[in-house]
Order: structure tokens, then sequence, then C-alpha cells
């Protein structure tokens, strides 16, 4: 091989390895990028749902302990005042009513922030809500749990509470279901979360691709969004959500 040639395949080979270093560096950086993104952009949900439910909390704890007390007084107030007796009854339907104000500031304010979930964790707060629901809507509900020994921190909870309330709201509003089963179980590094009903369904890719502010689905979005911020995914197909959460240590 004569001395050009050489230099030829010589200058070849130092432009295949500039190229494929210059190749490899964008890839890199892509992939760096992306995933920098991606944390990003779970770090803006994460603060998103954080500051919600800190309002939740903040409500609820207003409610409870702020507006709550002064109707009670309200009611002492009232029932300490001396009247006719044409006016007891009116004296005691006024009474009614103000205990009325008090149960729904009670249901508000547990809605809000549920105190079993605050005193006595997810599963007991779970069935205490399935048990509500059941009794005040023509659907049945059927709750089990195969991981109540499961140690999670309260941000955790809060989110796994949120994603079987919304989809049991959904589910008893719009599917038109007459059963609905909710299982919490472990399988492996997983905690899974499932739900089945009998109801009409609907096109769950037709409802991701939604624009929320035209045609509703939000509920929707709040519960994927839970899902991303915990690293899990989001399954539907028929009648039947998954929610499987791979990041979970069991204790």
């Amino acid at each position: 091989m004569d001395p050009k040639e050489k230099e030829l395949y010589l200058a070849i080979i130092v432009a295949i390895v500039l190229f494929s270093i210059i190749i490899i560096y964008f890839i890199t950086s892509l992939i760096l990028y992306q995933r920098r993104f991606i944390t990003l952009q779970k770090e803006r949900i994460n603060a998103e749902i954080n500051t919600l439910e800190n309002e939740r909390r903040r409500v609820a704890s207003e409610l409870h302990d702020g507006i709550g007390p002064l109707v009670s007084s309200v009611k002492l107030y009232i029932n300490s005042i001396d009247v006719a007796a044409e006016d007891e009854e009116t004296i005691y339907k006024a009474g009614a009513h103000i205990d009325d104000i008090m149960q729904n500031i009670r249901q508000i304010s547990n809605n809000l922030m549920p105190n079993t979930l605050v005193r006595k964790g997810l599963d007991a707060a779970i069935a205490e809500f399935i048990a509500k629901v059941d009794n005040q809507n023509n659907v049945k509900i059927s709750y089990s749990c195969e991981a109540a020994s499961l140690s999670l921190d309260k941000d955790m909870e809060i989110n796994i509470f949120r994603i079987i309330q919304e989809i049991v709201n959904n589910t008893i509003k719009h599917s038109g279901a007459t059963q609905l089963i909710v299982k919490l179980k472990k399988e492996s590094n997983q905690l899974l979360i499932q739900t089945r009903d009998n109801g009409k369904g609907f096109d769950f890719d037709s409802m991701k691709n939604k624009d929320v502010s035209k045609d509703g689905g939000l509920g929707l979005k709040n519960l994927e969004s839970r899902v991303e911020v915990m690293g899990g995914h989001l399954f539907r197909k028929a009648h039947l959500i998954k929610v499987s959460l791979t990041f979970l240590k069991y204790h």
C-alpha cells in the first residue's frame, strides 16, 4: 500500500472515529436530557400534589377546629335562651338544622383529610371509605386487602387512598355498574391496586387524549399524575383497572 492510500485510509478511520464520538455524545446527551426532563416533571407533579394535599389539610383543620366549635357554641346559646312555649318548636328545628350543619362540616372535613388515615393507616381508611360509600349508593362494593402489613410513609398512603377514592367515585358516577370489587395485594416487590366493575366501561385511550379544559376527564388526569409521581404504572382493560407500584419496600 503506497503512502497516499495509507493517508486516505487513516483519514477515513479518523473521520469514522470522530463521527462515532459525535453520535455517542449526541445520544448520551439526549438520554441525559430525557432523564432530567422526566425527573423535573415528576418533581413538578409531586409539588402540585403536595400543595393540594397541604391545602386540603388546612381547610379540613379550619372546618374541624375553627368553624365546628363556633357552630356548636351557637347551638348552646340558642338552647340556653328562655322562650315561650309556642317558640319551643322553632328552637328545636333550629337546633336540628345546626346538627345537620355540624354533620356536614365533619363529613367535608373527613373527605378533605380522613382522620382514620392519619390515626389508623391506609387499610382502615379505605375500609371506612368503602363502607360509607357502599351504604349511600346502589353500587355494591367489595374490598379486600392482602397488604395490611405494608409500611408506607404518609405521602404514599395519601396518594394510594386518593387513587382508590377517584376510581370508586368515577365508577359510581359514570359506569352504571351495580358491583365493584377493590383489591390491594402484594406480588413479589409490587403493590397492586385492582378494581373491577360490571358497568359499561369507557375508552381509556380516548379519555387520556382528551382536552381537560373542554372535554373533562380531570379525574383520570389526576389519577395518572399520582401513579406517575410514585413511579407506578396504570393499566386499563375492559372493566379492570390495575395500578402497579414496583418500588415499594415491605416490612
